[in-house]
């Protein structure tokens, strides 16, 4: 059961992908990147392509 209402779940995690070391989880719920708010995959999909390899978010 889940009460958020915004955010992505995290379903799987790619190898060599920017989550890979970033200890992000299956089944973690991501809200924000950078202090952007996500409701939508679009968005993490959008935010995250601005984000550089290697940077911290």
């Amino acid at each position: 059961n889940i009460d958020e209402t915004t955010g992505v779940i995290v379903t799987g995690i790619e190898s060599g992908s920017k989550g890979e070391g970033a200890d992000i989880r299956v089944g973690d719920i991501i809200k924000e990147i950078n202090r952007r708010p996500i409701e939508t995959v679009s968005d993490y999909q959008e935010i995250l392509s601005q984000v550089d390899s290697g940077e911290s978010v």
